[in-house]
């Protein structure tokens, strides 16, 4: 492919996702991540504060709206798409493998690729922090590279193996400190950046030697330095970010789920798409097996581009086998993966996997617009404008019936609860009202002793679109809160006749605070 074609590409598939971008609702994790930019802080419960300064940022500018959040999201995933191509500019300009202009070269394949994959429109659309985690590991990529590969120098006399690696210059070692660091403050994924870049010291025969030089430590240093964000809020709050990250993921674990392991590798078909992804797992398998026979005897390129995708897939599967993985954590492996791929494919399996992602985007597209499949699950964009507005039209008939203005809250960790907070101005709380952890909620100074007294709104949503005995469950902790509870109209979400949501309302009075009469059995 031709670097003109492969601009093309990127162009084509950047217009399709900007034409989409004011089409549809929020996803439940924009709308929270945004509650981050309302309460600025040095980090958050959940991740560290990157995507909340990078929306606030946005918001300044724009102001609060699903157009502000969607070019955020947009702009920020096509400067990361635009560093990967000068990361693969680096890797592939070096050796002479890109041709004359218009020639077929694994730099524009790589781009072509990458672009087209679910993962960028998914970036595209949805405020994560995997956001500016994506483009501040390109960048680290880019910059840990030029520090890696900037120059070699004979070995001495009678030392066997080849050309030494000299270390670059310190200004290129404290950028990617830096990058690291950045990235880092995206999200603790960000550590796989550094454990790669020793991981690649370690097993590179001609870079090893750099472990004695002070550079690559003091790039580690920096950005350490550039993290103190997150260290500073952890130490002022005991350290609940780390631990909800580490005890409480491990707390998740449920034993041998083989049956997950293959859910994650077919949600990743859709985040990376099935060939690259299945080229992905050819080549870096053959690659390892012939490094293992070898004693890492391989290409330093290619074992760059292996010691920083491997790992964090490797880890995804093996959790994946005992716990829930969410397809979006591996993602940072994909850029390295990516580039490892474009080096290898062909015209054909190029050719496949374009039309492929043409196919997929096209059936996005219609599924966006106009919601032809529900979906089971709150992890969805449908629906959240209405709702809040049909919430406050509630909100309003209670108030007039009894004199006394009820606030809201939901129980499904974040999701609702975001939702009516951004798509309207009630006072809509979370899982704390009940005595449950509510995530963020809990660290942006509003506390649910303060409602003591007040009756409420409490919103279920049933994802099944009927009534569900997991409801019933909420409700028996829910009486220990307040001194009666009945049940209100339900919500219905229709489109074209037909029920695709359903929110069940209760009318809950007299709040007795956040530990209520609950004991420890219950």
């Amino acid at each position: 492919m031709s670097r003109r074609n492969a601009f093309l590409v990127l162009t084509a598939v950047a217009l399709l996702r900007a034409g989409l971008l004011g089409a549809f609702d929020l996803m439940p994790q924009s709308a929270y991540y945004f509650t981050y930019a309302q309460h600025p802080a040095l980090s958050y419960y959940d991740h560290p504060g990157m995507i909340g300064w990078l929306l606030a940022a946005w918001a300044s500018l724009l102001g609060k709206s699903v157009w502000t959040i969607r070019l955020a999201t947009f702009t920020t995933t096509l400067a990361s798409q635009l560093a990967f191509w000068g990361l693969a500019g680096a890797l592939f300009g070096r050796h002479g493998q890109e041709e004359a202009p218009g020639g077929d070269d694994a730099r524009s394949r790589s781009l072509a690729l990458y672009a087209t994959t679910g993962m960028a429109t998914l970036l595209s659309f949805i405020a994560v922090p995997d956001v500016p985690l994506v483009l501040f590991w390109t960048l680290a990529l880019w910059a840990l590279h030029a520090a890696l590969f900037s120059r070699r120098a004979p070995r001495p006399p009678g030392e066997a193996g080849g050309a030494a690696v000299e270390p670059a210059s310190w200004g290129r070692w404290l950028t990617a400190g830096a990058l690291m660091g950045l990235a880092f403050l995206s999200k603790y994924t960000a550590v796989y950046l550094q454990g790669g870049l020793v991981l690649f010291l370690l097993a590179s025969r001609s870079h090893r030697r750099l472990l004695r030089r002070p550079q690559p430590w003091a790039a580690l240093v920096v950005a350490q330095l550039v993290s103190l964000p997150v260290y500073v809020w952890n130490a002022r709050h005991g350290f609940a970010s780390f631990a909800y990250q580490s005890v409480g993921r491990a707390g998740e674990i449920k034993g041998l789920a083989l049956g997950d392991a293959l859910g994650f590798l077919a949600s990743q078909m859709t985040v990376f798409l099935p060939v690259p992804l299945v080229a992905f797992l050819w080549l870096a398998g053959r690659d390892l097996w012939r490094a293992a026979r070898t004693r890492f005897r391989i290409e330093p390129d290619r074992l760059f581009l292996l010691c920083f995708s491997v790992p964090v897939f490797a880890t995804c599967i093996a959790l994946s086998t005992i716990t829930w993985v969410k397809s979006n954590w591996p993602m940072p492996a994909y850029v390295a993966a990516a580039l490892l791929v474009g080096a290898s494919v062909g015209r054909r399996a190029l050719r496949w996997h374009l039309a492929t992602a043409a196919v997929l985007h096209v059936l996005l597209a219609i599924q966006l617009i106009w919601y032809p499949f529900p979906v089971s699950s709150d992890d969805t964009w449908y629906g959240w404008s209405e709702l809040a507005g049909r919430v406050e039209q509630r909100v309003d008939a209670v108030e007039r019936s009894t004199g006394r203005e009820p606030f809201v809250f939901s129980a499904d960790h974040y999701k609702t609860t975001a939702e009516l907070r951004f798509y309207s101005d009630l006072p809509a709380y979370g899982m704390n009202v009940i005595g449950w952890n509510a995530l963020q909620y809990e660290y942006i100074g509003e506390d649910p002793a303060d409602l003591v007294g007040r009756d409420a709104l409490f919103i279920r949503s049933e994802v099944k679109r009927r009534p569900t005995a997991a409801t019933d469950r909420y409700l028996e902790r829910i009486h220990h809160f307040f001194g009666s509870v009945r049940e209100l109209e339900p919500i219905e979400i229709r489109l074209r006749g037909r029920t695709v949501r359903l929110f069940r309302v209760f009318y809950c009075t007299d709040y007795r605070g956040p530990g209520g009469t609950i004991g420890p059995h219950v």
